[in-house]
């Protein structure tokens, strides 16, 4: 049965056939301008956002349940919905009803963050550090840095911090003398955004940790899968599909190296032959038998002239002798070669 309550009445309408997915959301702190820019942005990927008091929230989604115990739709379950109803105490709720892909919501809600300063008595959420040097404060403000027992100096009437200080610790009650430091320093450790706490999808109820899986996220994690396997294979000795690249890669390595180093043709290793000399090294030896000859022909041809030029000077001096005078004709027989005596004796 239906409820006479009109707050009941519009959240069981919100529950129809064609939302297979709610998203539970923690809204604490979050201003109501922030809602409704979320709210404008989430119609327009065709989704809902419901906010309410849990007690009314859960006594509709029951009413939803009773009304359509024997006929739900394929998406929902019975007992998906009662663990939907529990999951609503204990929060400032918000609902998220959409068909869409749940990284789209995630999108438009995390554009909408706010930072707020720290109150008297709150948890800290985070870690809070100073670094050391300067700090651009007077002397004057000393008191700040004492009362949490930070070390400081003072430089050219400046204040500078000694050590590195934690001011708060993850957990840690947040006290005045905190508060007042983080305002001098403009330190904010509150982030508030729309905490998405679990998901109904599928008629199944998960926790948040589901909305970092996509497809990078999967591609990442296959990758490591795949690497995983392939170490494993060559460690044991297992031939396996991830492996048979890397065992491939491996013995091409070493038969390269081994053509490189030795000189023998791939060719004839493949074979299982003894193996001849590639047709680059006989190339390379060729051409290094080339050049001794020339180096060897060039000595030779240099010397060969020297010696026959020499030897030929030697032949020209001999064959170059005077040639003998011709006997003249004297028939009388007289001699006329007896001297400067004969001729005037």
């Amino acid at each position: 049965m239906q409820s006479e309550d009109p707050e009941v009445q519009y959240i069981f309408s919100l529950i129809p056939c064609y939302y297979a997915n709610i998203i539970v959301c923690d809204i604490k702190d979050l201003p109501a301008n922030n809602i409704h820019r979320i709210r404008k942005d989430c119609r327009a990927i065709q989704s809902e956002i419901l906010c309410g008091k849990t007690t009314v929230i859960a006594k509709a989604i029951s009413l939803y349940l009773e009304a359509h115990s024997k006929g739900l739709p394929k998406f929902h379950t019975a007992d998906g919905i009662k663990q939907l109803i529990d999951c609503v105490n204990h929060l400032q709720i918000m609902l998220i009803f959409s068909n869409v892909d749940i990284g789209k919501v995630t999108d438009i809600t995390d554009k909408y963050k706010i930072e707020k300063q720290a109150k008297v008595g709150a948890i800290s959420p985070i870690e809070v550090v100073l670094k050391a040097g300067p700090t651009g404060m007077d002397s004057s403000n000393i008191e700040l840095f004492q009362a949490l027992k930070i070390q400081t100096k003072v430089m050219k009437n400046q204040l500078e911090i000694v050590n590195d200080s934690k001011v708060l610790v993850v957990g840690q009650k947040i006290n005045l003398p905190e508060i007042n430091i983080m305002k001098k320093f403009n330190i904010k450790p509150y982030i508030h955004v729309v905490q998405m706490k679990h998901i109904y999808l599928g008629g199944k109820i998960f926790g948040h940790e589901i909305l970092k899986i996509n497809e990078t996220y999967i591609k990442s994690r296959v990758l490591a899968g795949l690497t995983n396997v392939a170490s494993f294979s060559l460690q044991a000795a297992i031939p396996t599909k991830a492996s048979a690249p890397h065992i491939l890669m491996s013995g091409l390595q070493k038969l390269l190296g081994l053509k490189l180093h030795t000189g023998i043709d791939a060719g004839a290793l493949k074979a299982g032959a003894g193996g001849a000399p590639s047709a680059h090294v006989a190339e390379e030896k060729g051409k290094d038998a080339g050049k001794d000859d020339k180096k060897a022909g060039g000595k030779d041809d240099k010397k060969a002239p020297a010696k026959d030029d020499k030897k030929g000077g030697k032949d020209d001096k001999k064959g170059k002798k005077e040639p003998e005078p011709e006997p003249e004709d004297n028939p009388e027989g007289d001699d006329y070669g007896g001297g400067m005596g004969d001729l005037f004796g």
